[in-house]
């Protein structure tokens, strides 16, 4: 996900990435959507295969979050999960294409989130 809008500055290793690809009903364009998650709670998103990429905000403390996966249904909604010791493993949820996200789910048994 390079291009003239990559976000500059980011200290992440990414690990979670999705891709849709959405062709339209009279024309043969093809829209994509990428979304892609890393460490220190870095998520990204991008509507145009890449070419702009926003970063979009996490949760209160996420830079201490390892998102290793992310699962899109839209350019809107996203499940997002994070690994590590305790607290630090959750299942998140966006609906707003990532400006906010809840708990989805959380306090499970570490053998499921790590």
């Amino acid at each position: 996900m390079v291009g003239s809008g990559r976000p500059a500055g980011l200290d992440t290793n990414l690990r979670g990435r999705e891709r849709r690809l959405r062709a339209g009903r009279k024309r043969p364009r093809v829209r994509r959507l990428v979304w892609a998650s890393g460490s220190n709670g870095v998520i990204l998103r991008s509507l145009d295969a890449g070419k702009n990429v926003e970063a979009s905000s996490t949760v209160a403390g996420g830079d201490a979050l390892d998102f290793r996966g992310i699962v899109a249904f839209s350019a809107a909604t996203a499940y997002l999960m994070s690994s590590g010791e305790g607290e630090k493993s959750h299942i998140f949820k966006t609906t707003d294409g990532g400006e906010n996200l809840d708990a989805a789910i959380h306090g499970q048994p570490q053998r499921y989130l790590s």
